[in-house]
């Protein structure tokens, strides 16, 4: 309550959330306790220009925020207010709305929409109950992912919007309620009184995307613009199909906008209310560590540098809490990417990337840390899993080139390579951790969770190396309980798989029986009493998995192509048929997988 006093952003209960009315107020006298910019309809922090020793900030309620730095002159540049004539001009929801049917920006980019009004977009929110809802259970359901967000942030926004409180511009209007619509499209995913991927969330996704449209989010960006660009994200990782040539573009995007309108600079030099700030601060942090997984995913440098931002953490949030902790990871990841981006065949730089990771996780509070009998609520065991898997997940990247190397130069027993502490970071500790954390995850706080995708991205990527381990070494001193795992991996999959059918999973759970049966057939070679082959073939080139994952056959190498593999999942498919299954990884009917 005393962050939204302070947005100006306090009134009574809207009506969206409230079941004695059903009616929904599109526009209304402006609240008194706001002090208005003279000849605005805008609060008066929201017009106004704000000169600091960083370079030239202006804010204002239709255009968002704009930024540039102390070297770009801007003092040369028109201001605002001679750009007027390129703006949508502002009008109220009430009135006629054949006026506001215009050509406006619509995302994504390849795709036009019918051109609805504001009046018309706002007459698609759910009913009182179904919102209030809708917003309990993303709140209830996605912050131990992401927090782009706060609940106080959002809930003074949804009064604004819905109780007719609100004299915004049209621009501004519909920034906030493309936030609306996007938070309530991921919480509908994660609602389990309806199927997986219904067509309600999506139906929510492309309402957001449109009023984001109408806010012409690409010159005039805001807090709620860029926070409905991080929900529309995460709305595309949980689909039920790949998305992540999409997500990469969306999160540079919400980068460069987020840099243009000021973001990287704390907002406290520019003097503006304290809730403002904070949301700043989150979102920023919040883009950040979409860009850095992105980063990492796609083999880059992170394109934001640490030097050049100043934002700070949210003053709302504890220097001890959970999002102070995932940033930090992301601070920690940052580093990784660095250090692993530089090859090295040297132990000792398998040592240090491995010193970064566990530095993180002897610092991590206590409360922060997985315990399987719960000490806290759910939310924080949560919070908790998803450190762990960070923490684990780091553990598998910072020893994968390792790994390999001791499969390629001692396949017999990698054990005895010199690399063996990798082998056993990898077979021992961190494979084995993150099956026990998703298997928490869905047995202990239900299949709904199935839902979250990244949950089984984490579980494939301990699958890989186990089945790496079995086909490669299958003498090995770990193979047999490398396998074991591998199985209990591969029916966490397969329990995932049923509770959510979608091609995210179909693509998963086609990769991994492929590399169970192969790994079963590997192992019960180490009983044979003559192998086919005496000594290991010369070792393919290609990608790390491609090689880890060799296999002796009557082909030569293994037809598990991780490049191929890698390429499907990243491609987006429009339905997940069996015949398009058998496009992508070849026609495997009749090999008993």
């Amino acid at each position: 309550m005393q962050l939204r006093q302070q947005a100006g952003l306090d009134s009574p209960q809207h009506p969206q959330v409230s079941d004695q009315s059903s009616t929904l107020s599109l526009a209304g006298p402006a609240p008194e306790h706001q002090n208005y910019h003279e000849g605005t309809h805008e609060p008066a922090y929201l017009a106004g220009d704000r000169q600091g020793e960083t370079g030239h900030f202006t804010v204002d309620g239709e255009r968002g925020s704009h930024f540039l730095g102390a070297t770009a002159a801007a003092h040369l540049l028109p201001a605002d207010d001679e750009d007027c004539h390129l703006v949508q001009p502002a009008s109220p929801w009430h009135g006629d709305p054949s006026h506001e049917r215009t050509s406006f920006v619509t995302f994504p980019f390849h795709s036009r929409l019918d051109s609805w009004s504001i009046l018309e977009a706002g007459s698609k929110l759910p009913e009182p109950t179904r919102l209030r809802r809708l917003i309990d259970v993303y709140f209830a359901e996605t912050p131990w992912r992401f927090a782009p967000v706060s609940r106080n942030y959002f809930d003074g926004v949804l009064d604004l919007v819905t109780s007719g409180n609100s004299n915004s511009s049209l621009i501004q209007q519909a920034a906030q309620l493309a936030m609306i619509f996007g938070l309530i499209s991921v919480g509908c995913l994660f609602d389990a009184s309806v199927p997986s991927h219904s067509d309600e969330a999506k139906s929510y996704s492309m309402l957001s995307l449109h009023c984001l449209g109408i806010a012409n989010f690409l010159t005039h960006t805001s807090t709620a613009c860029l926070v409905s660009l991080h929900l529309y994200c995460c709305f595309l990782i949980n689909e039920d199909r790949p998305r992540v040539d999409e997500i990469f573009a969306i999160v540079g995007l919400a980068l460069r906008l987020a840099t243009i309108a000021g973001f990287h600079k704390d907002g406290s030099r520019w003097g503006l209310p304290g809730a403002e700030v904070d949301a700043r601060r989150r979102i920023w942090w919040e883009i950040l560590t979409l860009e850095r997984i992105n980063a990492n995913r796609f083999g880059l440098s992170p394109f934001i540098q640490a030097d050049v931002f100043d934002a700070s953490t949210p003053a709302d949030e504890s220097t001890d809490g959970f999002l102070a902790w995932r940033w930090e990871w992301d601070n920690i990841l940052h580093q990784l990417i660095k250090v692993i981006q530089e090859p090295s065949s040297d132990p000792s730089s398998v040592q240090q990337r491995d010193g970064i990771v566990r530095s993180y996780w002897s610092r991590l509070p206590n409360h922060l840390k997985y315990r399987q009998v719960r000490d806290g609520g759910r939310t924080e065991s949560l919070q908790q899993i998803r450190l762990a898997l960070h923490f684990n997940t780091g553990l598998l990247q910072c020893h994968r080139s390792s790994f390999q190397l001791a499969l390629r130069t001692h396949s017999r027993e990698p054990m005895e390579s010199e690399r063996a502490y990798s082998v056993e970071s990898v077979i021992d500790e961190a494979c084995p951790a993150i099956i026990a954390l998703v298997d928490a995850l869905y047995g202990d706080y239900g299949l709904i969770f199935t839902r979250h995708i990244v949950a089984a991205l984490d579980l494939f990527s301990a699958i890989v190396p186990l089945a790496a381990l079995v086909m490669r070494s299958p003498r090995s001193t770990k193979s047999v309980s490398a396998h074991n795992l591998l199985l209990r991996g591969l029916a966490l999959l397969e329990q995932a798989a049923d509770a959510t059918p979608c091609l995210w999973y179909a693509v998963l759970l086609t990769r991994g029986k492929r590399m169970a049966a192969r790994a079963t057939s590997r192992l019960a070679s180490r009983w044979t009493t003559e192998s086919r082959h005496s000594s290991p073939p010369v070792m393919p080139q290609g990608s790390e998995v491609g090689v880890m994952t060799y296999e002796y056959s009557d082909g030569g190498r293994d037809d598990f192509d991780f490049d191929q593999w890698l390429e499907s999942i990243w491609e987006p498919l429009s339905t997940p048929d069996q015949e398009s299954m058998f496009a992508i990884f070849g026609d495997t009917r009749g090999q008993g997988v």
